[in-house]
């Protein structure tokens, strides 16, 4: 279809006309293929590029890939437009070109110069690179979306993107297939991030695949963490190689099961270094586990590990490792270690200490530690949680004890930015009540704006339901009131979950915690709980590891809409016992869905690592495999 250029937009110099793509993947032309080009997660290195323009006229240039993509946004979407509306048309340039190096049109070049993938003018995307040179802002919005492709309906999606009409109110002329760039304009001057932006005017049935999360290698391919108490392994020592197991199937049977007495492993010290475990996805159980040392790094004595997260913290598309400790009276420290890729990490380097500073935490402050990218910037940063513990209500005894009021505490939030090398003094972002001892807390973007919200799972007490409606008093039936569960201490014992949500937002803050969902069958102390993208819709959804019947366990998904979490059941065993099982979250097979690891316990024989891959809407089990060299008791999997 013809394209043609734009005159007088506010927003750029030139812009495309675009069909809207199909609802389901092309078929490869007949006659065979140019590029071809097939992985859908991954964007092709060149693509072969027709020019119509400058000295190169007549050939086929094959051209690297990036560069394609950064020369077309440069020349397409021009050097001041907004910078999400710039990532959003980042993301429409490369999908657009990546998609014609997979579906050849059979186009082929005159005087033999070969077949091409596309033109370089307004037939399909103007590459110039004789005219125009890509500004540093417009670099980097194609570096800070390369890892993301957009689904729709199930299908790689062919953009399509046009100027629009100047004035035009934020996506008021979405129709489902096509970026306008002026309305997108308005969008990103609103404040909206560029995954809001696309899911606007690409939407309904729209996904947003970022694959492999979290990635140390750069492969595309997700891995978790395992800290394991002591000092590792002896310098230029080897980590033993898991074991297979014989069977793929990880539906656990009589050898799935944990030891009936599974023998005590020595008791955690305070501190502890992690293992790495790069899990290459495989049907075939040949493989599928790398074990790596990651460098301990020089540390203060005594020193207690608080917590290990993984985030790309320098942007290079590299998931970091980040370790907060707290050194003893001394006060605290994050350090850092950089992905080298292969396995390889940086020795941790301390990227912020509060000593010697003004930032002061109580002694008696319970902390936690965050990763994400709060701020939006495409670089995760780093938060520190901390509160004084409370107390749940105290009811009132059979012999007549006084009930005692519940203590509630407060808590606050401190986001700590990265500069790419170091971390920014903390900032406080949230403050309120919130009982940070008996709390999960999660860095996560539940509501799909491209910032990572605070998740929180927090113990749920009957006072905390909402009362039931009267019974109207012809119809009340007499009966009697059961008295809270208490626990010895007097204190009530919780009858579920509640899950809520603080929303990043754009001026440098949370807001309010807002209730998305309780849950009545299971509690914290029973559940296993992570957070992850499981349909990739761009919203991250919460999975729960719950007890079903007397000895099985079932996955319970609570998929994010942006505003609440829904419920679904993702999978079910009678003879897979939660008790037994750690998990960790990772897009395993690097599809850009959220998949899972399960550590379970296999007694004196150590550790089984069940993988369960998600299909959108259920997880499907695939291989385990043993690892004698982990002690079940003592792995903490991040």
């Amino acid at each position: 279809m013809l394209r043609r250029l734009a005159a007088g937009s506010v927003v750029v110099a030139l812009v495309l006309l675009l069909v809207a793509p199909p609802a389901s993947p092309f078929a490869l032309a007949a006659g065979g293929t140019c590029t071809g080009w097939s992985n859908e997660y991954v964007p092709p290195p060149t693509i072969r590029v027709y020019r119509t323009f400058g000295p190169a006229r007549g050939t086929v240039q094959v051209v690297p890939f990036q560069q394609y993509v950064t020369t077309v946004v440069a020349a397409e979407f021009g050097p001041t437009a907004p910078t999400e509306a710039l990532r959003a048309g980042a993301v429409a340039v490369k999908e657009y070109g990546w998609f014609y190096t997979m579906v050849w049109r059979g186009r082929t070049a005159p005087h033999g110069a070969g077949c091409y993938d596309v033109l370089d003018n307004s037939w399909d995307q103007v590459y110039w690179p004789e005219r125009y040179d890509a500004n540093d802002r417009q670099r980097q919005a194609v570096l800070d979306t390369w890892p993301v492709s957009v689904r729709k309906n199930g299908g790689f999606l062919l953009t399509g993107y046009r100027p629009g009409v100047p004035g035009t109110a934020c996506g008021a002329d979405a129709d489902g297939w096509r970026l306008y760039q002026a309305s997108a304009y308005r969008c990103a001057l609103q404040g909206m991030r560029y995954p809001e932006i696309l899911r606007t005017y690409y939407g309904p049935h729209f996904e947003i695949v970022r694959p492999g999360l979290p990635n140390p290698n750069g492969d595309g391919l997700g891995a978790i963490g395992i800290a394991v108490p002591g000092t590792g392994p002896a310098p230029g020592g080897v980590l033993p190689t898991p074991t297979p197991l014989p069977s793929a199937s990880p539906v656990p049977g009589a050898s799935g099961s944990p030891a009936a007495s599974a023998a005590p492993g020595p008791t955690p010290g305070p501190s502890a270094v992690p293992t790495f475990y790069d899990l290459v996805w495989t049907d075939a159980p040949q493989q599928p586990w790398q074990p790596a040392a990651l460098p301990s790094g020089s540390s203060l004595d005594p020193v207690t590990t608080l917590g290990w997260a993984f985030g790309d913290l320098n942007g290079d598309g590299r998931a970091d490792l980040v370790r907060l400790l707290r050194m003893g009276t001394a006060g605290y420290r994050i350090t850092v270690s950089l992905s080298q890729g292969n396995g390889v990490f940086s020795p941790a380097a301390t990227w912020w200490s509060n000593v010697g500073t003004r930032f002061d935490l109580a002694p008696d402050a319970v902390v936690r530690l965050l990763v994400g990218d709060f701020d939006g910037d495409g670089v995760d940063d780093a938060a520190i949680l901390a509160g004084i513990p409370g107390r749940p209500p105290i009811a009132s005894g059979p012999n007549g004890t006084p009930a005692i009021p519940a203590v509630v505490p407060e808590a606050k939030l401190f986001v700590l930015r990265s500069t790419g090398s170091s971390f920014a003094p903390p900032q406080t972002w949230w403050t309120g009540p919130l009982d940070v001892s008996r709390a999960q807390v999660f860095a996560a973007d539940a509501t799909g704006d491209g910032r990572a919200d605070f998740v929180v799972e927090a113990d749920l007490y009957p006072a905390d339901l909402p009362a039931a409606e009267a019974t109207p008093a012809a119809e009340a039936t007499p009966a009697a009131t059961a008295p809270p569960t208490l626990a010895p201490d007097g204190t009530e014992l919780p009858i579920g979950i509640r899950l809520s949500v603080a929303p990043a937002m754009s001026d440098g803050s949370f807001g309010p915690l807002d209730d998305w969902i309780d849950l009545t069958d299971t509690t914290q102390a029973a559940a296993r709980t992570v957070v992850e993208d499981l349909n990739r819709d761009g919203r991250s959804d919460v999975v729960l590891l719950r007890p079903f019947g007397a000895a099985g366990s079932q996955l319970v998904g609570l998929l994010s809409t942006g505003k609440s979490f829904a419920r679904t059941t993702l999978w079910t065993s009678t003879a897979f016992r939660t008790s037994a099982s750690k998990i960790a979250a990772a897009d395993l097979n690097g599809d850009g869905r959220g998949d899972l690891v399960v550590l379970y316990n296999a007694g004196d024989a150590g550790t089984r690592l069940y993988q369960f891959i998600s299909t959108g809407t259920a997880f499907r089990a695939t291989i385990r495999v043993l690892d004698p060299t982990l002690r079940w008791d003592t792995v903490d999997p991040f």
